[in-house]
């Protein structure tokens, strides 16, 4: 069935793309809301624990001006409008870019930087 998406902000929604465990929002103003699992995006429990959708804090970040969830929905991407990318979630395969890490079988998401 179809229903209002309500977020509990004044700010209206410009996109959303959702992994296996985790809901991403973009709003008009660049903010990033996420609804599911924080430990999915790398993030502790936190926030107002209450509230199904809580803002996604990119520190030192731009405005966002778009997201995308991985092929695997297990991580996601952030494009800040000065062309800067965030990474956040489980990289498998190298999907954060870095291929130096070593590859273990237990995985660890990591909170956008």
């Amino acid at each position: 069935s179809i229903h209002t998406l309500s977020t509990g902000y004044d700010d209206e929604v410009s996109a959303i793309t959702a992994g296996k465990e985790f809901c991403l929002i973009r709003t008009t103003s660049g903010k990033v809301l996420y609804s599911g699992k924080p430990s999915a995006l790398g993030l502790k429990q936190g926030g107002n624990a209450g509230s199904r959708w809580q803002e996604l804090i990119v520190a030192k970040a731009p405005r966002i001006a778009q997201v995308a969830a991985g092929h695997d929905g297990l991580h996601a991407v952030l494009v800040g409008d000065d062309g800067s990318v965030y990474f956040t979630g489980t990289a498998r395969r190298g999907e954060d870019g870095d291929l130096n890490k070593p590859r273990s079988r237990q995985l660890k998401a990591v909170k956008p930087k």
